[in-house]
């Protein structure tokens, strides 16, 4: 906790633009989700952060997944644009926020149009059909051009049952 309110003091410092929207996000620390999250909830917007994925990143992976947050607000992706099923437009909103955004500012794992999504060097573990799975949504991505509205991928994910299904 302490290390993120300094790194959220940097930010506000640092990214004029990004701190006013950040400052009127309340924040609450979770272990409810794995990495972080905005939402409309009850009158406010809250973001969602997983101390455990935070603790790991970098300062400019940070500031990336703060843009990155921010950005879900302004272009409305939790409000008036919201879309169903919940986790296919997370996808379709994550790909058209984070083309946008410098690809080293992004965490390890972000989905990102263009670019294959990198897999865990050791994958021993998991099942053959969870790696198979991973590996067309991957090359699915991959396929996908950049700065395209979350509208778009949304429409390219739902229309192809084979990455719903990987999904």
């Amino acid at each position: 906790k302490e290390r993120f309110d300094k790194i959220m003091l940097k930010f506000l410092i640092e990214e004029p633009f990004f701190s006013d929207i950040m400052r009127s996000i309340r924040k609450e620390m979770t272990d409810q989700i794995p990495t972080a999250g905005v939402l409309c909830k009850d009158d406010s917007i809250v973001m969602y952060w997983n101390p455990k994925f935070v603790s790991k990143l970098p300062v400019r992976h940070m500031f990336g997944l703060l843009k990155h947050e921010c950005y879900h607000l302004i272009y409305q992706h939790c409000t008036s644009r919201k879309q169903e099923p919940h986790l296919m437009w997370n996808i379709a909103t994550d790909l058209a926020i984070n083309c946008t955004l410098a690809f080293s500012e992004l965490p390890e794992g972000g989905l990102v149009p263009g670019r294959e999504v990198k897999q865990p060097e050791d994958v021993s573990h998991l099942p053959k059909e969870l790696i198979e799975q991973s590996q067309k949504l991957s090359e699915f991505i991959a396929s996908l051009p950049p700065y395209k509205s979350a509208e778009w991928y949304m429409d390219s994910i739902m229309n192809n049952d084979e990455i719903q299904q990987a999904i």
